[in-house]
Parts: structure tokens; C-alpha cells; sequence
């Protein structure tokens, strides 16, 4: 995830989308698993999960997550 959009692996894929296809980005945490879905205006969904062995390393994940959705992310 960065300025022009965010870039997920989906089934061994690259699945690459600017931000301006985007309408929704949405996370949910679990344990140590953080599940990040990418909702598009053309109704297509994707979702990624991200597993973390230390709960200090999904803190990490999340704060630059949250950091790049509040900048980037569509409102």
C-alpha cells in the first residue's frame, strides 16, 4: 500500500489497484491475524489475510496500515 494504491496477492496473483478504483478499504483483527479487504467501485471484492507470530509485528502492520488509509484512502 502506498501513494498510488495497494497491491494484494490473491491466489498466487498480483491483484494491483489505484486508488481511484477503490471505495472502500476495511480491516479486522483477530488474535494474531489481520484480514485487510479491498472493496472496489465496480462491486468486486478482495480480501488478504496477514498472519503475525508476535503481536508486537500486527501493532506494526496496523499503524502503517492506518497511516496510508488516512492519507490515501478514499472517503
Amino acid at each position: 500500500m502506498n501513494a498510488t494504491g495497494i497491491v494484494l496477492e490473491v491466489a498466487g496473483t498480483a491483484a494491483d489497484f489505484e486508488w481511484a478504483e477503490i471505495a472502500h478499504v476495511g480491516r479486522t483483527r483477530r488474535g494474531h491475524h489481520l484480514t485487510v479487504v479491498v472493496r472496489l467501485w465496480d462491486g468486486g471484492v478482495y480480501d488478504c489475510e496477514l498472519n503475525a507470530r508476535r503481536s508486537a509485528r500486527l501493532g506494526e502492520w496496523l499503524a502503517r496500515l492506518d497511516h496510508v488509509l488516512g492519507r490515501y484512502a478514499p472517503r
